[in-house]
């Protein structure tokens, strides 16, 4: 997977929401060897987190908090 590097690609991509598919997206073009900066662009102030298990898991006390998030900060 390609790091950011903005000496290299001066590029910039925007990706509307931050959930499960905005996280996909994000992964697809460092896999494809994007290395530009990439902004992910949400109402929310949280990691991308799985939407699913928030309203089948979380709720019913079988992922945690700390479970939620999909990648890292550093990712």
């Amino acid at each position: 997977m390609v790091e950011y590097k903005p000496d290299v690609d001066q590029r910039t991509f925007v990706v509307l929401s931050a959930g499960a598919a905005g996280s996909a997206a994000v992964e697809a073009l460092r896999q494809t060897g994007f290395a530009g900066r990439i902004v992910m662009l949400t109402y929310e102030d949280k990691l991308p987190y799985d939407r699913t298990w928030l309203s089948k898991d979380y709720f019913n006390g079988k992922v945690s908090r700390d479970e939620m998030p999909l990648r890292s900060q550093q990712f």
